[in-house]
């Protein structure tokens, strides 16, 4: 397999977030109990966007430690956004968040109950491969900035 440029690799990065239907969340509460759950996702260009019932220990864990990694893909595809997350009750979420996810996902968390939150993680660092000849470069966005080409 040829080895993608950062440009391409950066389009397949957002191409995989705006259309993949799953994501694995990866949280540890403050004593460093981590968490992995599957959770549905929606991409607004610039953040993800998630939601649990608050009692779940992902939102709990993200509420006390807002450090989070995320998963897209197969081990042969993969994206990986390391991420820093807000947890938002329902009635204060983002502008046009639930609507988003409502829309991009298929089902509607409004209206499950006043526990339900929504996560808002914004990406730090984004990695992207496709086996071990793209492990050089995986790296297309560092402190919140997608990289530029040399």
């Amino acid at each position: 397999m040829t080895e993608r440029t950062l440009e391409q690799r950066q389009q397949d990065a957002r191409h995989k977030l705006e259309t993949e239907a799953d994501v694995w969340l990866a949280s540890a509460d403050t004593d460093g109990n981590p968490a992995l759950v599957p959770f549905s996702l929606a991409w607004d260009g610039e953040r993800i966007i998630l939601t649990t019932d608050g009692k779940n220990a992902t939102a709990r864990n993200l509420a006390g430690n807002p450090k989070a990694k995320l998963f897209v893909g197969d081990s042969r595809d993969v994206v990986l956004v390391s991420a820093t997350a807000q947890v938002f009750p329902q009635a204060e979420a983002p502008a046009g968040a639930l609507d988003l996810f409502a829309d991009r996902t298929g089902w509607d968390a409004r209206g499950l109950g006043e526990s339900w939150v929504v996560m808002v993680l914004t990406p730090d660092r984004v990695q992207v491969w496709r086996g071990p000849d793209e492990i050089k470069g995986r790296t297309v966005m560092r402190d919140g900035k997608w990289l530029e080409s040399a």
